[in-house]
């Protein structure tokens, strides 16, 4: 292989490995921001004060006011919340807008780590 060819040849190899470095380090990225999001349908949660999610979808009974919602560690993303009662979000704790649910009705919120607050839909 000639000189400037050879030359030419290595630039190309150096940069596909470092295209490739970037890649992997990007899906590295994206793979542990999948795996930290709840998966599945959890149990009913009644209505309270505070309650806990551990999955993406919960049915909610009661008609107590929810001020605050706990959220797995890592999380941030949707949940769905189903309404099997007539409960209501405040603004009280960590929800940025006030909601009022209405049975047989989905709540969608979105969670902001950087805000530690959630965002209905």
């Amino acid at each position: 292989m000639s000189q400037p060819l050879r030359g030419w040849f290595d630039k190309l190899v150096s940069f596909l490995r470092d295209s490739n470095r970037q890649q992997q380090s990007e899906l590295t990225t994206i793979h542990a921001q999948l795996n930290s999001q709840v998966q599945g349908v959890g149990d009913p949660i009644a209505s309270a004060q505070r309650i806990q999610v551990a999955h993406p979808i919960h049915h909610v009974t009661g008609t107590e006011a929810i001020d605050v919602i706990d959220a797995p560690p890592a999380f941030s993303g949707p949940i769905w919340l189903a309404s099997d009662g007539a409960w209501s979000l405040t603004t009280a704790g960590n929800i940025a807008a006030a909601v009022t649910a209405v049975v047989g009705h989905f709540v969608q919120l979105v969670y902001d780590p950087a805000t530690m607050k959630w965002y209905p839909a």
